[in-house]
């Protein structure tokens, strides 16, 4: 690959990026950006290997069924290619990847099956000012679709943009790339092809190298386009993708303030006074970029609990007694008279590097939660590939970075 006129080996052993999906495109994602030397790769999912997976997903073995996806993954990765650090996180993005995690990556590849996921990695990357790289498969056709950053030139597509009014008001139920899953649940899966899922893969991350050496070369861009393939018939599309300007989920970018943000693993009361007075707002009112998940009550068993958490599922909480959906009581924000205003975002499952926004008289300045490393592994040891760690420079946060 040396040979490439273009080509910038070191670039791209020093290329970040994340990849949300452990499934079988995001295997073949993996595949191709350790044997290019992509340098570190965060890999998230909140499933558990299948026998259904072993026959499409090429890191996956016997001895996998009934582990976590992306530690999975994330281990043969390295396997293949040590020189490459590969780290899996497993659980739900929108409880493990902050704003400030993604804004260090070069692009987020977006390898789901379902609408909520999409949407949120979508305004994250949106929020952060990074290319997002979406894949989606059906039985015979193949999508990949470029969410940039907006340009001088010209506003950019967010995910959520190209969505029907009723995709968006069923947002809450988990839905298969390209409409499917319903589909996909009475036929025991999504029908699709290893070929296909290779196809999209290589087209997703053939786009990443060439945004990685956008100033090395004048191919043209697919940035806010899709490409289209149809498999069963030999035809492929470009074209422009929608911009609604009244998307109600479109994410404007944002920067954190340059001064040290709060730390996460003080208390609520603590990092709103550390916001207030940076910004010199002391009404200021902060807004959580996930809501707080305080407490439930069942309307028909008469169950409560206090739960206190980061909430990120895509439906409503469910009795854990009777599966009745329960009443929550859920938070947005932080104006400081709380009851729990002395617990720390850490304690309730904020991801580390959350931006977090206070808001007061027209103004919004965003601060970034630094200061511990919740969930995400070290980088020596659990079941990541490459085992150096992060060196003394790396930023404070506990990042894979």
């Amino acid at each position: 690959m040396e040979q490439i006129e273009w080509w910038d080996a070191a670039r791209v052993r020093g290329a970040r990026c994340v990849v949300a999906g452990a499934g079988a495109l995001g295997n073949e994602v993996v595949k191709n950006l350790v044997m290019l030397g992509w340098g570190e790769v965060v890999v998230v999912d909140f499933d558990t290997v299948e026998e259904s997976n072993l026959s499409r997903s090429v890191f996956f073995g016997q001895a996998d069924v009934g582990r976590p996806k992306a530690p999975a993954l994330a281990a043969a990765a390295g396997r293949l290619n040590p020189d490459c650090r590969v780290l899996g996180l497993d659980g739900d993005l929108r409880l493990l990847l902050g704003a400030g995690l993604v804004q260090r990556s070069d692009v987020v590849f977006g390898c789901l099956d379902n609408l909520g996921g999409r949407v949120a990695l979508s305004q994250l990357a949106r929020q952060a000012g990074r290319l997002m790289i979406d894949g989606g498969l059906t039985t015979w056709e193949g999508t990949v679709q470029l969410f940039g950053p907006d340009t001088a030139d010209a506003p950019q597509p967010c995910f959520a943009c190209g969505l029907s009014s009723a995709d968006v008001e069923e947002l809450a139920l988990r839905q298969s790339c390209l409409a499917y899953e319903r589909r996909a649940l009475a036929e025991g899966g999504v029908p699709t092809t290893p070929t296909l899922t290779s196809t999209v893969a290589a087209l997703m991350v053939q786009e990443a190298l060439k945004y990685l050496h956008r100033d090395r070369h004048d191919q043209r861009s697919a940035l806010g386009r899709e490409l289209r393939i149809d498999m069963a018939n030999g035809r492929f599309w470009n074209h422009a993708l929608p911009i609604d300007p009244d998307c109600v989920l479109h994410r404007e970018p944002a920067a954190p303030d340059a001064a040290a943000g709060p730390d996460a693993g003080d208390s609520w009361r603590k990092v709103l006074a550390h916001c207030r007075t940076s910004a010199r707002l002391p009404e200021g009112v902060l807004q959580l970029p996930a809501r707080l998940l305080l407490s439930w009550e069942c309307p028909v068993c008469g169950r409560s609990e206090q739960v206190m958490r980061a909430h990120a599922a895509d439906g409503p909480p469910v009795c854990p007694h009777c599966d009745a959906d329960v009443i929550p009581l859920f938070a947005a924000h932080v104006e400081g008279g709380e009851p729990w205003i002395d617990l720390s975002p850490a304690e309730m499952g904020v991801p580390p590097w959350t931006w977090l926004e206070l808001r007061a008289e027209g103004a919004v300045v965003t601060f970034e939660l630094s200061g511990t490393r919740g969930p995400l592994p070290e980088a020596a040891g659990s079941e990541a590939a490459g085992s150096e760690a992060a060196g003394s420079d790396a930023p404070e946060g506990g990042s894979p970075w």
